[in-house]
């Protein structure tokens, strides 16, 4: 999913999580920094909107990455976030009741307003999207219920990734090879042991499980931090956490 990008200037990754809804929310011209915020807010969001639509809409794929599409660009182009409130919930609550909103809205101007035109195109990759899962749940879940799926499991993908980069960038690759072996790995059968995974890369159990909660806590870290930066400014995090992170 790490490598799913937009063509509204690229990937940064690096951009400070402390001053990205700030950009965004505000007006003026299109700076490098908040082409930078638009960028990562796409990349975090656009999946859920697209599963969201998919099935609200009973759209097919084209017309739901186009509408995709076109409601970025009216979240950009109308100034939108601006309006948000962070003592009124959680950033995704918002730009869900914000979606419902626009699509009826759209249903109701459709065949009197031209889409697309100019605007700069976003890449939307659906094909990790489309699978036959997602096929069965669109039949039985409700839009809101796979946007939230989605914005979860995109989340801790970027983590997992992320802390899987940091350890290999440290040195600290060891660490990762026994979490992979022991969380990653597994295939159906009985889950390996600590002594299997021991075995298996010629460690003791004690250094599998030092090695495991060491590489726990850095991900708790991680999540805890992409909860902060999707969910808007001055969210309490820890129920998020909770349901996240639950055995």
């Amino acid at each position: 999913m790490e490598g799913s990008e937009t063509r509204m200037g690229g990937s940064r990754e690096a951009f400070p999580e402390t001053v990205w809804f700030t950009q965004l929310s505000g007006d003026g011209p299109v700076t490098e920094e908040r082409r930078a915020a638009l960028d990562r807010f796409i990349l975090r969001y656009w999946r859920p909107v697209y599963k969201y639509v998919r099935t609200a809409e009973r759209a097919s794929v084209e017309d739901a990455k186009d509408r995709t599409q076109d409601f970025f660009h009216y979240l950009i182009e109308k100034g939108i976030l601006s309006r948000y409130d962070a003592a009124q919930g959680r950033l995704r609550h918002f730009l869900k009741g914000v979606l419902r909103n626009y699509l009826s809205e759209i249903r109701r101007a459709e065949g009197r307003q031209k889409r697309g035109g100019d605007r700069e195109a976003l890449s939307l990759d659906v094909s990790k999207i489309e699978t036959e899962r997602f096929g069965r749940e669109r039949d039985r879940c409700a839009p809101d219920e796979l946007f939230d799926r989605q914005w979860a499991e995109d989340l801790l993908s970027r983590a997992v990734a992320a802390v899987r980069r940091q350890l290999e960038g440290e040195g600290k690759s060891h660490f990762w090879n026994v979490y992979q072996a022991y969380v990653l790995s597994p295939g159906p059968g009985p889950s390996p042991t600590y002594r299997d995974v021991a075995r298996d890369l010629s460690l003791t159990p004690l250094q599998v499980q030092n090695s495991l909660q060491y590489v726990r806590s850095r991900l708790r870290e991680t999540v805890r931090a992409g909860i902060r930066e999707s969910a808007g400014p001055f969210q309490d995090t820890d129920p998020e956490m909770s349901a996240l992170l639950q055995p």
